[in-house]
């Protein structure tokens, strides 16, 4: 049915092994008087023989009754038992043995195997088919070998409790207990098969036995899957109690598995197998007694108590039922623990450290339908060791009361497990030591922060050292923060000195604080006029609460002490150069605490004196300042505490010559006013001088050498005027030992802020800044940039972009029509600039944008005329603007944009009347003051304006009905007249010409008399210049009588025979042109009369 594997540390050193198997009494009997326990992993042990030491009937008790049923028993022998749950312990035991070695990390392993196990396991699949495997692994126990012996294993104080009726609850705790009081961890195990050949290697060999659908070895016991009303098998990680409830009948196998820890590391695993069998109970009516919670109000069975505590409360167990015969049900308890004393009565032995548990009753303890009992426990500070005899801050121990009644034949039982956890007084927290200060004499004041008790667990300070061990304990309580340790002679080495908190259970715990150093400081006279001190630090990395600079004070005069130096913690030797001539010094270190402490080094000193030269300065930069153009030089302070000041040196001629005197050791910087740098680089030097004088005649300061020169970055520039571009050139920065990173080009536009252009490489001293801006100033600088970010400027240097010889004016006098239908465009501009041609732009009066109509050359004169022949003036205005081009090619100025006078015509042939009407000129310097009508008669204009308007009216009306006899056409053109502009002259512009031509006007006669007073047939026009005429007289029927061209010559009445017709009406057909090929054709019939008389 299963068992365990369990073993003892006895107190010879050796161990004892016990082989625990549970049999079935309805089976085959065990018969061997020994079996062997098998050893893996180890080196020289491979078996353990284990002999029947014990047989023991785990059927339960109960009072049988004749008629009901029966007390289950195993009787002797194979299959005699009378009943499920009728079981049977036996106890395999070795003698004493050595195990020597050390287990490996997978441990020793025990095992004990058989071919069969149960054959009515119910949650195992054919378990007929398998075999069990009992095992046990024991791991290596920190600190210690395996002999002798250190550590036992888990031993369990409750057998296992296999029979119970379905539905019932089940309440089981194996009561598994350390003797050595290492922690326990309990968890669901895994059934093996057995392995009858090879090696112990889980789970390959041997494998684990297969489990019946619905069932797993975490999940043993059947769930709601089987029936809505079961309640799964669960187990308390922390106490191992296995709480179910099954409503479906079976034989259950399960495994549990309990791991034992020690400082948090896994030193044993046992595995217990056992079965649960739950059966039919029909006809039963029976419950399991009731226990009472003890705790909180009788609510929990778990309780915490100071070690020191006394324990006590009463065990109170109910169980208010009667037998099938109606007697009244007697109640059995049966309490185990480690901790219950022998006997149950006797305080005084049983437990590894007395008082042990206690109750009021011996055993057995029974009584009808209940019982009480009082449990009585003085627990101690022993209470609290651990295996190795350290007292810890808590330990537990569980005390399992198993209570039964006598019903037949499965009595009710209770287990519950009473918990008590012991704890320690409250931990206290070490004290912040913060300072160690050693007095002139070699005492030790120390001082920390007091700690916090929050209990009644302090006991007292204690100081201690590493050198001396326990020094004292602290008088006047926990308050206390200081103590002096007198004679500790800290003024010849260092101590290390460290504060005991004793605290808890009997003062048997001790919280130590971090341990500092009194600080031990060395003076070694380097016989140079240096002094080399060394000294301890005090605590590795610093002590919390310390100033992360330590102070290093000198002595000087007798009795004024001056802050030396500040290093950083931890860098704890320091070189003085000794500044005074012949003094004895003394020194100190001191760490600050914030705690308002600090820790103090002894003081040490010697006669010393000053008999080194200042160091040799080192400049920073020499710069040349961007505003005032001065030279500014920076040096570092000069390390030697006695410097009285610098000279400064130039490299003038060829030789360096002292310039000037910085009085001061701090006086660090010097702008050199009578610079030169704007013409070339500038180089200077540094030395510096203390206040000790020389044996020299005549005596002279202390000086050192010369520092290494520094030359400044000399910036000059060159032009491209039509390339818009300035090229820099520049000298390269001298003096820096780490050398320049880069150097940055600094410009400023047009008086802007100064930003960086372009960044270079320390090879680059050239760059050329392209695309600038006419008329604009640029000015520049070069900051070089060192490897160590230290910065140096060049001079200024300025350019001003000039534009290419711009013309000082450039204007377009005018845009005027001449007689050619042409436009001459009159520019008026510099003729002394430096121009390569001008461009005419055109803009035509139907076009959208300008186009290039043409270019000009120079003249070497203030006025050049532009003839833009390809015109159309009929079409309306033109638009016209010039530009130069420079010398660079570039376009240049542009002129204002003129425009050309349009004139339109329009011709009322009734009235005969010219309208005239025209647009603004654009483009005058000086305002219009007046337009000149200009009309000329038959393609001729005349000197002088025909009519005059003035600037604001742009219309006239010319009536010329009174020259009937012109030739009909006139033409106009108007000219706009400026009047004086700014360049002192005015223009003026004409018009494009327009003609107008009236229709003529004809008089034809109807009749004219042979003889008479009008012989002849004439027609008169008038307002008519014709290119061609045509008169034919026709006769009635068609024939031509008469055809002139001749506009003077009428019809006298003769037809072509010269022969004069006769009286009648004839027909003319008259057709004359004009100069515009407009043709004009009159129709009509002339009565022709003749004068006999």
């Amino acid at each position: 049915m299963g068992g365990e594997i369990t073993w003892e540390c006895l107190g010879s050193g050796n161990y004892q092994f016990d082989l625990v198997l549970y049999r079935d009494c309805n089976g085959l009997d065990i018969v061997d008087p020994s079996l062997d326990l098998e050893v893996w992993g180890h080196g020289s042990v491979s078996t353990i023989q284990c002999d029947l030491f014990s047989t023991l009937d785990l059927s339960p008790d109960c009072s049988e009754l004749v008629g009901f049923p029966v007390e289950l028993e195993c009787g002797v022998g194979s299959q005699s038992g009378n009943g499920p749950g009728a079981v049977q312990k036996y106890t395999y035991r070795s003698a004493p043995i050595q195990l020597t070695g050390t287990p490996p990390a997978t441990g020793w392993a025990f095992t004990y195997d058989s071919f069969s196990r149960n054959w009515d396991l119910t949650n195992i699949d054919n378990p007929a088919a398998y075999g069990i495997t009992l095992s046990a692994i024991m791991y290596e126990v920190p600190g210690s070998t395996a002999n002798p012996c250190t550590d036992s294993s888990p031993q369990f104080a409750q057998d296992p409790y296999m029979l119970l009726c379905a539905g019932s609850d089940f309440q089981y705790n194996s009561n598994a207990f350390d003797p050595d009081n290492d922690s326990l961890a309990y968890s669901w195990g895994i059934p093996l098969d057995h392995f009858p050949a090879g090696s112990f290697n889980p789970p390959t060999n041997p494998a684990p036995v297969p489990f019946v659908l619905g069932f797993t070895n975490t999940n043993p016991t059947p769930d709601t899957g089987f029936d809505p009303g079961n309640i799964p098998a669960t187990m308390d990680p922390l106490s191992g109690d296995i709480n179910f409830l099954s409503n479906t009948v079976g034989n259950f196998g399960v495994v549990q598995k309990i791991d034992s820890y020690r400082d948090g590391q896994l030193i044993s695993t046992i595995h217990r197998e056992f079965q649960m069998i739950v059966i039919p109970c029909v006809g039963y009516n029976n419950t399991a007694p009731t226990i009472t919670p003890p705790f909180a109000g009788n609510t929990s069975f778990e309780a915490e108590f100071f070690a020191g505590d006394l324990v006590n409360f009463d065990i109170i167990i109910a169980d208010i039922e009667n037998l099938q015969d109606g007697s009244p049900q007697t109640v059995t308890l049966n309490p185990t623990g480690n901790y219950f004393g022998t006997g149950l009565t006797n305080a005084g032995a049983g437990c590894d450290y007395t008082p042990c548990a206690t109750l009021d009753q011996p055993p057995l303890i029974q009584g009808v339908q209940g019982l009480t009992t009082e449990f009585n426990w003085q627990t101690s500070c022993d209470h609290l060791l651990d295996a190795n005899g350290i007292q810890q801050t808590e330990q537990i121990y569980d005390f399992v009361l198993n209570a039964q009644d006598d019903y037949c034949s499965v009595p009710g039982r209770t287990f519950e497990t009473i918990r008590i956890k012991l704890k320690n007084r409250p931990e206290i927290q070490p004290v912040d030591l913060h300072c160690v200060d050693v007095l002139d004499n070699g005492d030790v004041v120390l001082t920390w922060t007091q700690t916090t008790d929050p209990g009644t667990s302090f006991v007292e300070y204690q100081v201690w050292s590493i050198e001396d061990g326990f020094i004292a304990s602290v008088p006047g309580g926990i308050t206390t923060e200081t103590y002096t340790v007198v004679g500790a002679n800290a003024n010849l080495s260092s101590k290390h000195y460290y504060i005991q908190t004793q605290f808890g259970c009997d003062g048997n715990n001790l919280s130590p604080s971090d341990t500092l150093a009194s600080i031990f400081l060395t003076l070694n006279d380097l016989m140079d006029g240096r002094a080399q001190l060394n000294w301890n630090s005090t605590h590795d990395p610093i002590n919390g609460g310390d100033n992360a600079t330590q102070e290093l004070y000198r002595e000087y005069p007798l009795g004024t002490w001056t802050l030396l130096a500040t290093l950083p913690y931890g860098e704890n030797t320091y070189l003085d150069t000794i500044d005074v001539c012949n003094e004895f010094l003394s020194y100190e270190v001191v760490i600050p605490n914030s705690a308002g402490c600090s820790s103090t080094s002894n003081t040490v000193g010697a006669q010393l004196g000053d008999i080194i030269n200042p160091y040799i300065p080192v400049l920073n930069w020499v710069s040349i300042d961007t505003t005032t153009q001065f030279v500014d030089l920076s040096w570092n302070v000069n390390p030697a505490p006695d410097t009285y000041g610098y000279v400064i040196y130039g490299l003038i001629g060829g030789f360096w010559i002292p310039i000037d005197t910085a009085w001061g050791i701090n006086n660090t910087d010097y702008s050199y006013i009578a610079t030169n740098s704007a013409n070339q680089p500038e180089s200077f030097r540094i030395t510096a001088f203390d206040s000790c004088w020389t044996n020299a005649t005549p005596p002279t300061y202390q000086t050192s050498a010369l520092s290494n020169p520094h030359t400044t970055i000399h910036l000059d520039n060159s032009f491209e005027v039509c390339e818009r571009s300035v090229s820099l050139i520049w000298s390269d920065y001298l003096g820096w030992s780490e050398g320049v990173n880069r150097y940055e080009v600094i410009a400023s536009i047009g008086g802007s802020t100064y930003d960086v252009i372009a960044t270079l490489a320390p090879e680059v001293h050239e760059y050329v800044h392209e695309d600038l801006i006419y008329d604009v100033n640029y000015c520049y600088y070069i900051r070089a940039v060192s490897n160590n970010d230290s910065i140096s400027y060049s001079n200024r240097n300025c350019r001003f972009m000039e534009r290419p010889s711009l013309a000082d004016f450039h204007y377009l006098a005018t845009a005027s029509h001449n007689l050619m239908n042409e436009i001459e465009v009159v520019l008026h501009t510099d003729g002394n600039a430096s121009v390569t041609e001008y461009e005419v732009d055109v803009k035509g009066p139907n076009d959208n944008y300008f186009d290039l109509a043409g270019t000009l050359a120079p003249n070497g004169t203030d006025f050049i005329t532009y003839v833009d022949s390809d015109v159309f003036p009929e079409r309306g205005a033109y638009q016209y603007q010039v530009s130069i081009i420079d010398s660079c090619g570039n376009k240049g100025d542009e002129t204002d944009v003129v425009r050309t006078v349009f004139l339109k015509v329009d011709v009322d042939h009734v009235g005969l009347q010219n309208v005239l009407s025209w647009s603004a000129y654009q483009g005058f310097d000086a305002d219009i003051v007046q337009y000149n009508i200009y009309r000329g008669e038959n393609g001729i204009f005349p000197a002088t304006p025909y009519a005059t308007t003035s600037a604001g009216v742009r219309s006239f009306v010319d009536d010329v009905s009174g020259n009937l006899d012109s030739e009909g056409q006139y033409c106009y053109r108007i000219e706009a007249v400026e009047g004086m502009n700014s360049y002192g002259f005015s223009e003026s512009a004409f018009s494009n010409i327009v003609c107008a031509t009236l229709d003529p006007i004809v008089y034809i006669p109807n009749a004219f008399f042979i003889n008479g007073a009008n012989p002849i047939f004439l027609p008169v026009v008038s307002l008519y210049d014709f290119s061609s005429y045509d008169l034919t007289i026709y006769d009635r029927y068609g024939g031509v009588l008469f055809n002139t061209d001749d506009a003077n010559l009428g019809w006298d009445g003769r037809n072509r025979f010269s022969k004069v017709v006769s009286e009648g009406v004839y027909v003319y057909f008259l057709s004359i042109r004009d100069r515009d090929n407009k043709e004009y054709q009159f129709r009509g019939t002339v009565t022709m009369l003749i004068d006999e008389n």
